[in-house]
């Protein structure tokens, strides 16, 4: 599950960094796109603690399947980037 977790986290980071951060600022420092990736990881904590309630509200399966449920649908997409 940590795994899992940590691996989209840091997925999701490097992407938007990549993508989105340098191509507003690509004269950034390797300093600055660190920062920009840990916040990155901030923001998707506190996402992921808002969807708590959510993914209690499906109360019948375990959270192991949701996880790996959600990273199946955005997986291909990502991969094909």
């Amino acid at each position: 599950l940590m795994s899992s977790l940590s691996s989209v986290f840091n997925s999701s980071a490097t992407i938007f960094t990549v993508d989105v951060w340098l191509r507003f600022r690509p004269q950034a420092k390797e300093r600055e796109k660190v920062i920009v990736g840990r916040v990155i990881v901030a923001v998707l904590v506190g996402v992921s603690l808002c969807w708590l309630p959510i993914i209690q509200g499906s109360a019948g399966t375990q959270l192991f399947v949701y996880i790996q449920t959600i990273q199946s649908y955005l997986a291909p997409p990502i991969t094909m980037v």
